[in-house]
């Protein structure tokens, strides 16, 4: 079905105008290259005293989102339903709302139904920006069950209510990601992520400030656009080998459980959403270059539903040590002896698992509760005490502010 000129001249899908790029087109839609020029922002309800985006993007969760200092937007490329559907979007935010806006750029030969997948683009972006900030969760009732169960940190949590949030995110990009974090840095990660999109990714049509916007590289691409060879020139060092390894192995399961017409998010979603922890974890201890701490980084981040668990690292491990005093009571050593006969099942938890590491995982979510990643996520913050992320064509880091109020004044979420 061929579009009128008066159709062509202005579209209207949901809250996005698309206007003709000539007053004389006469054409079908399939003949006319059209682009958003007028782009509206939607918005959710979100105080900022409660999910701050500027802490959230930029804390070490999720590291391909770039900053305009001169706009305040934040701008990247999302996978909106785990099949590669990606999307640029840009976000903002208010002291009161997050604000969210999509950024296509229609090519000619995607003709009406380009417009027609716009519209379910719009709601997908809904949907994915609820889903990603964990917006249906009540934060206020995380800190009233840490301030009973905790008294050591009750008030630091507080004070750091603005950086509660653990991303729902995508799982593939999540799995590589943490990959690429083993025994780096803030920044480092973020060059990486962005240089795997810039060298194998598929190019979305969309440029800003001279960035070209591409999707994350399916395990497919990284096979054929990438090489171990390649990837040490850029950098990556021995993690180069991981990336392709975990590339190849994913197909490998994906044929084997005959589901090789899944993404690798899909795959990875069906296949670890739901299942115990302990399934769970094994089954991502098979890719090379995941051990315990970075599958747990996936299984918190990667938008599997295990909010209950911590990663532990050296300032996890710092933290239990110094503020709780684990990893020296005769109930830790009386727990490693249960870990070590409960794993024996499960081999490459048993090959890779430290076992006093992950007694502390066990205590901390004993004291935190069914949330204790996201109590996790919080003190982490603390730790670390900056946010680092690409701002423009430079990684930068910027020190947390870290709210001061006193108790009297808090607010509801």
């Amino acid at each position: 079905m061929a579009l009128t000129e008066n159709d062509i001249g202005t579209v209207q899908i949901c809250c996005f105008l698309i206007k003709r790029t000539s007053p004389k087109l006469t054409a079908s839609l399939q003949d006319t290259e059209i682009k958003m020029t007028a782009l509206e922002w939607l918005k959710v309800p979100c105080k900022k005293d409660f999910l701050d985006i500027s802490i959230i993007l930029q804390i070490g969760q999720s590291f391909r989102w770039i900053y305009n200092p001169l706009t305040q937007e934040y701008l990247s490329s999302v996978n909106l339903k785990r099949s590669d559907c990606f999307a640029v979007v840009k976000l903002k935010q208010d002291e009161h709302h997050i604000y969210y806006q999509l950024c296509p750029s229609l090519k000619k030969e995607e003709s009406q139904d380009g417009v027609l997948a716009l519209n379910s683009q719009v709601q997908d972006l809904a949907q994915w920006v609820h889903n990603y900030f964990r917006l249906s969760l009540k934060r206020e009732a995380l800190f009233e069950h840490w301030a009973k169960v905790d008294l050591k940190n009750a008030e630091s949590f507080y004070k750091l209510r603005s950086s509660c949030c653990v991303l729902h995110q995508d799982p593939w990009e999540t799995l590589i990601s943490f990959i690429c974090s083993s025994n780096n840095n803030i920044s480092r990660i973020t060059k990486m992520c962005h240089k795997l999109t810039e060298l194998a990714g598929t190019p979305l049509g969309y440029t800003e400030n001279g960035v070209d916007l591409h999707a994350f590289p399916t395990s497919t691409q990284m096979i054929s656009c990438l090489s171990e060879a390649s990837l040490r020139k850029w950098g990556f060092g021995y993690r180069s080998k991981y990336i392709i390894d975990t590339a190849k192995l994913i197909q490998e399961f994906k044929e084997a459980d005959k589901e090789s017409f899944k993404s690798d998010s899909q795959y990875l979603y069906d296949k670890l959403h739901g299942i115990p922890y302990l399934e769970a974890r094994e089954f991502l201890l098979h890719f090379p270059g995941v051990g315990p701490k970075v599958a747990d980084c996936v299984l918190l981040m990667g938008g599997f539903g295990f909010d209950e668990v911590v990663p532990v690292d050296v300032h996890v491990k710092r933290i239990a040590e110094r503020d709780y005093r684990f990893g020296s009571k005769k109930q830790t050593k009386a727990r490693l002896e249960e870990l070590k006969l409960e794993y024996v099942k499960y081999k490459n938890t048993k090959k890779k698992i430290n076992y006093d590491l992950d007694a502390i995982r066990l205590q901390l979510i004993d004291l935190w509760g069914p949330h204790a990643g996201w109590a996790q996520a919080l003190l982490f913050t603390k730790e670390v005490g900056s946010t680092s992320g690409k701002v423009g064509d430079a990684i930068t880091k910027r020190k947390i502010d870290i709210a001061q109020e006193p108790t009297s004044k808090r607010s509801k979420a």
